[in-house]
């Protein structure tokens, strides 16, 4: 799948909040062949127009074997302070898109990237439901007004 992919529950009014976040990181992202993603800071740097959002969201990156992007999916948007996830609409997305390789980003509207315990808590049930289907994490980044946390370069995957 060559093309940008964004999936929104139709009944939220917030779509319209995340199509400019979501067009403004594939714009980045088209202006260059599909190269493989190094670093969360490539990420970082791809999904900084998130930071500014006044609601939580949660993106899917899925990538295949090479760790290019197969696309950019909106798992939810919630409120200011969570964003409830649904693991199986995750995984559904990754099964269909054939991602070898995930990242998980999501915005904290505080402005602050450090993770929560309820971040963590997630992302242990995450990884449990990849690890059945060996998709690799690749990482879980925190994107803040003040900068971005990688849990891969905490050591916390």
């Amino acid at each position: 799948m060559d093309q940008w992919v964004t999936v929104f529950d139709p009944k939220d009014e917030a779509p319209k909040l995340l199509r400019r976040v979501v067009v403004l990181a594939q714009r980045r992202y088209d202006k260059r062949p599909r190269p493989a993603i190094r670093s969360w800071r490539e990420l970082a740097s791809l999904m900084e127009p998130g930071a500014n959002l006044d609601r939580e969201a949660f993106w899917v990156l899925p990538m295949d074997a090479s760790n290019r992007l197969i696309g950019l999916y909106v798992a939810n948007i919630g409120t200011a302070t969570s964003a409830v996830v649904d693991i199986p609409a995750v995984l559904r997305v990754l099964l269909a898109t054939q991602a070898a390789s995930v990242t998980f980003v999501h915005n904290h509207p505080s402005g602050h990237s450090a993770p929560s315990p309820e971040d963590s808590g997630l992302l242990r049930r995450l990884k449990s439901a990849l690890d059945l289907f060996e998709i690799d994490l690749f990482d879980n980044v925190i994107v803040g007004q003040n900068g971005a946390f990688s849990y891969a370069e905490a050591r916390m995957l």
